[in-house]
């Protein structure tokens, strides 16, 4: 089993805030250029910004979530697929006309489904595509998926290695686990939680193992906020897991709850739906980018065909 410390996940993605801006301002300035350059019509109003896309990458995120759980797909394809589907768009951006969010997302699952060995369901090893782009009413085929995987593959550097937060939540859980209804309810609020880290970006600025404990914290709030009592209390979590091996008032047990704090905002914001305004902004641009792709295409086939018809003539 690889260890997350030598991991190319820890080497290469987990990224402080402002690298993940840089990253994010890039991509897009980089696609900008290569739209203006190639589309006539592409112009400021097709232009996605960071917020913007950020709605439309939780929008989808969400979509992928609900897929792999409908479809019983073993939990690290969805984690994986979530995880890398991210990932991509730190290095690509939306407006690139190869990176269609829908698209991505149907590949994001495929991808994961064989870097973590999913049970073969088709003459393709890990997930029926096919099927699965079916049961979603995709436009896309399968071998839209298929050339895209090349794409997908690149924007995340070839890096399938993934560490999740699930399995070190369920090793946090067993060592304080309890027998009431108020744990039973407990567990699942922290079950929901932790998928709260896909949806901001937690999965690319933390270690699994501080999600996970950031997650048992956080779900002693969101439990008050509902008017309940969890059965078990934050400084507990804090004493059990982290001033039984640093001392308290250590200058690295402040900085470390501080991290948790930060994380709980995160996983908090990760609650929050899509903002409607900025995802719809986003989607209205997109399917202007689509449209005057799709017009450029067909005046390039218009083209090809002309020049066949005056090869042929005798």
């Amino acid at each position: 089993m690889a260890l997350f410390e030598s991991s190319t996940h820890k080497q290469h993605w987990i990224l402080t805030t402002e690298q993940i801006e840089k990253c994010r301002v890039a991509s897009n300035e980089a696609a900008r250029t290569h739209m203006s350059n190639q589309f006539a019509g592409f112009d400021d109003d097709c232009l996605i910004n960071l917020d913007e896309g950020l709605e439309i990458i939780k929008k989808m995120t969400l979509n992928l979530i609900k897929i792999c759980q409908n479809e019983k797909y073993i939990s690290r394809v969805l984690w994986s697929a979530a995880i890398m589907y991210r990932r991509f768009y730190l290095n690509r951006s939306l407006m690139h006309n190869d990176n269609d969010p829908t698209l991505m997302m149907l590949t994001a699952i495929f991808v994961a489904g064989k870097a973590e060995e999913a049970p073969y369901t088709s003459s393709l090893r890990g997930i029926n595509i096919g099927a699965l782009c079916a049961k979603t009413n995709s436009k896309f085929s399968i071998e839209d998926i298929i050339k895209s995987e090349i794409i997908f593959l690149e924007g995340i550097e070839f890096h399938l290695i993934v560490f999740n937060p699930s399995r070190p939540l369920q090793g946090l859980l067993e060592q304080i686990q309890q027998t009431s209804s108020a744990w039973e309810e407990y567990v699942k609020e922290c079950n929901e939680v932790i998928l709260f880290s896909l949806l901001s970006d937690c999965s690319i600025q933390y270690p699994p193992a501080q999600i996970a404990l950031s997650a048992l914290l956080f779900s002693c709030d969101r439990m008050q906020e509902q008017g309940k009592t969890p059965p078990i209390t934050k400084e507990e979590i804090l004493d059990k897991f982290l001033y039984a091996h640093v001392e308290k008032t250590t200058q690295k047990a402040i900085d470390l709850v501080k991290v948790f704090e930060t994380i709980s905002k995160s996983l908090r914001s990760g609650s929050l739906p899509p903002q409607k305004n900025l995802y719809r902004s986003a989607n209205k641009k997109l399917k202007k980018i689509k449209s005057i792709v799709e017009l450029a295409e067909k005046r390039n086939k218009l083209t090809e065909e002309n020049k066949n018809k005056i090869l042929r003539k005798p």
